[in-house]
This record gives C-alpha cells, structure tokens and sequence, in this order.
C-alpha cells in the first residue's frame, strides 16, 4: 500500500474510531496493512535523514578544515603578517566568486550550532503536527 493510500486509511479509522457514524467500519486487515506500511515509510525517512545528517556532518568537518587552513597566519620578518595558503585565479570574476564561497564556508562552519538546533525545532513541529487530533467532518455539525 502506498503512503498516500495507508494515510487516508488511518485518518477515516480515526474518524470512525471517533464516532463519525457516517462511515462504515473499516476493515481490520487494511488498517493493519496501512500501519504496516506507514511504519515503513517511518523507517525510510528516518534512515535517509541519519544518512543526509551524516553527509552533512562530514561536509561541516571538511568547511572547517579548509577554512583552517585558509586561515593559518604566519608572522614574517619585520613582523608582517603572512598568509602561506593563497588560493588564486587569473579571472577576476572568479577570484571574486571563490573569495565569496570561501567566506560562506567560513561562516557555514562556525553555524553547524544553528542548524543542529533548528532541526530540532523543526522535529518537535512535525511530532506535535503528528499527534494533533484531527477533527471528525461531522463534529461541529452534531453539537
């Protein structure tokens, strides 16, 4: 059953669960094919959300290193400061261009906090969402 299919079975059942007396009841047998499925469907977006925070994890490690080593300063004779790794290009508009993608990266690194904890919200929203009571179609009309 596909997700879409196994959604509009559970929320009929709790339509019904909840005394929508329009409705028939439902077969038992598709609503335990409907959570078999969205449980899948669960298991999948949770993988594939371990596995895009992992990429993402490795790509912040990876900002941080290069920028590092961008960043690495070195004090010179007469106390210059001196900077030993250049990035250069003989096209203005691409010099222009990396020194922007450099400094997001910059900041990109120094933000993995933020992301981290709006995900977080984000999370929290759709567990609320989740467990939100919908309505009955009928409910307001009964009372």
């Amino acid at each position: 059953m596909k997700t879409e299919e196994a959604t509009r079975v559970l929320r009929d059942y709790n339509l019904w669960r909840r005394g929508d007396e329009d409705m028939d009841q439902p077969d038992s047998r598709e609503i335990g094919e409907a959570i078999d499925s969205v449980l899948v469907a669960i298991q999948k977006v949770e993988a594939d959300l371990d596995e895009a925070r992992e990429q993402r994890d490795r790509l912040a490690e990876i900002a941080k290193q290069f920028v590092s080593i961008l960043d690495i300063t070195e004090q010179i004779d007469g106390g210059r400061l001196f900077h030993p790794t250049n990035i250069t290009s003989c096209r203005a508009g691409d010099l222009q261009k990396i020194g922007e993608l450099v400094e997001a990266l910059r900041r990109a690194s120094k933000t993995d906090r933020i992301i981290r904890n709006a995900e977080i919200a984000e999370l929290d929203r759709l567990k609320e969402e989740a467990t939100r009571q919908p309505r009955s179609r009928h409910q307001g009309a009964k009372g």
